[in-house]
């Protein structure tokens, strides 16, 4: 069978001199609007040229912002929490993450709001990222001391806690952070490698 006479052809016949079959039918509009579709088709997949996060080391200050945070730490929770809190269980199949964060700036605003800010910056534009790829958002955030109950949260506790709920058999964990202003030339993810 000619390619003039396949099915993909939309029947007898082909382009007049081209050797190629004709194309019509609801294949046509797609082919012709193909060009305009391509820059968003590469977007959708990944392709449109978003740069790779930018990697800190623990304890480095990551800029965020209006925000700047440091990793301090990490450590799988095993066993019952210190704290009797939703977060700190996981479903079957799942393990609890948690990741020590320090965090300073936004000194124009009022303690309060600054810490409502943090909160909802750490829950929102935080999460993990394990070794195959798998990314796992911000279960929660509290301030350490709730976490540790260690005793009162103070108005303006700047060393927080963030839990995500990673499969059992994640590894080679990092963290990353979504900038809300993505600075023009900068970074708009940073990652931080956990151990």
């Amino acid at each position: 069978m000619t390619a003039s006479g396949s099915p993909a052809s939309g029947g007898e016949g082909g382009a007049p001199g081209t050797g190629r079959p004709a194309v019509s039918g609801p294949v046509r509009p797609l082919l012709l609007a193909l060009p305009l579709l391509l820059p968003t088709l590469a977007a959708a997949a990944g392709c449109g040229g978003e740069p790779p996060p930018r990697a800190f080391a623990q304890r480095e200050p990551v800029p965020l912002g209006p925000l700047t945070l440091r990793v301090t730490g990490s450590q799988e929770v095993r066993g019952s929490p210190a704290v009797p809190l939703n977060t700190l269980y996981a479903e079957s199949g799942r393990k609890i993450l948690v990741v020590f964060v320090t965090w300073s700036g936004m000194e124009g605003l009022a303690p309060p709001d600054r810490v409502r800010f943090v909160e909802s910056f750490l829950t929102g534009r935080s999460s993990v990222v394990d070794n195959e790829g798998y990314e796992y958002p911000a279960i929660d955030a509290m301030p350490l001391p709730l976490y540790t109950g260690s005793g009162p949260i103070g108005t303006l506790v700047q060393d927080w806690v963030l839990v995500f709920h990673p499969w059992v058999d994640s590894q080679g964990m990092e963290v990353r952070f979504v900038r809300p202003d993505p600075d023009p030339g900068g970074f708009r993810v940073a990652s931080v490698q956990l151990p």
